[in-house]
Formats: C-alpha cells, sequence, structure tokens
C-alpha cells in the first residue's frame, strides 16, 4: 500500500482512504463526490468493492500489479503550491 501511495503522490494525483468500518454509504458518498477513477484494493475485500460500486470505477488489486512496471521518473512537473 505505501509503494501504491508513492505512485499516486509522484503522478499528481491524490487517494482517498475508505475505511470498511464506516456505513457503505458514506464510502461511496466520498468516491463520487471526488470523482475517483480508479479503486486500489486487495483481494481479501475485492468482492465487497465491487458490491459496493457496482463495478462502476477501475478496480487494482495490489496483489495484480504489474511487477515489471516502470520505476523511473514519469517527468511531471510538481511544484508546492500544486495540492492548493
Amino acid at each position: 500500500m505505501v509503494v501504491a501511495r508513492l505512485g499516486i503522490l509522484r503522478t499528481g494525483k491524490f487517494h482517498l482512504r475508505l475505511d470498511p468500518s464506516f456505513p457503505p454509504s458514506r464510502n461511496v458518498s466520498v468516491v463520487q463526490d471526488r470523482a475517483a477513477a480508479v479503486i486500489i484494493t486487495d483481494r481479501s475485500i475485492s468482492a465487497t468493492v465491487a458490491d459496493l460500486f457496482c463495478n462502476g470505477y477501475r478496480t487494482v488489486l495490489m496483489e495484480d500489479a504489474d511487477s515489471t512496471a516502470r520505476d523511473d521518473n514519469p517527468g511531471i512537473p510538481i511544484t508546492g503550491d500544486y495540492y492548493a
């Protein structure tokens, strides 16, 4: 999960933490309000994610992540005020 978060931040995007202890409607609301494009999850809760979001989002399973993915600098300029 740490590597996923670093990759997300390095590409200039953001991540939302969804808590399974929260009511499902709250998690759905958070995802919809932020216009999320991808949900990163693990296999143990992938069925719950599919049920909750009706497969309306691209889902990436951490266990299936491509270990041959690029690890060099993507060349995306990010400044200190980028997230403001």
